[in-house]
C-alpha cells in the first residue's frame, strides 16, 4: 500500500444486523478484507476462506472479513438480501465477519 492511501470510512452492517463503520470495525493487528463487487465474485472469495480460517486460527493477531457490496438500486431490498445471506450462513462467526455495504 502506498503511503497516504487508506480504507475510506464506509457505513456497513454485519449479517447479525449490527451497524458498523469501516474500517473502524475491523479488529486484529493484521486484517485481510475481501471486497466482492459483484455476485459472481463470491466463488473467488469462497476459494480463500478455508486458507484464511486456518491461518487465523493459528495467529491471534490475524482477522479477515468479507465485504459484499450491494448496489444502490438494491437498497430498498437490502434487508431481504442480508437476511437471505444470514439464513444461508447461520454461524455467528461468519455473520460477524461478513459486513455488507
Amino acid at each position: 500500500m502506498r503511503a497516504g492511501i487508506a480504507f475510506p470510512p464506509v457505513p456497513a452492517r454485519d449479517l447479525g444486523g449490527h451497524e458498523a463503520r469501516l474500517p473502524d470495525a475491523f479488529a486484529g493487528r493484521r486484517k485481510v478484507v475481501i471486497v466482492a463487487f459483484q455476485r459472481k465474485h463470491q466463488a473467488l472469495v469462497d476459494s480463500w476462506v478455508l486458507w484464511l480460517e486456518e491461518h487465523a486460527a493459528g495467529d491471534p493477531g490475524l482477522r479477515f472479513y468479507e465485504v459484499p457490496t450491494i448496489g444502490r438500486v438494491w437498497a430498498p431490498v437490502r434487508n431481504m438480501i442480508d437476511g437471505g445471506m444470514a439464513a444461508a450462513l447461520r454461524d455467528p462467526v461468519l455473520l460477524r465477519r461478513t459486513l455488507t455495504v
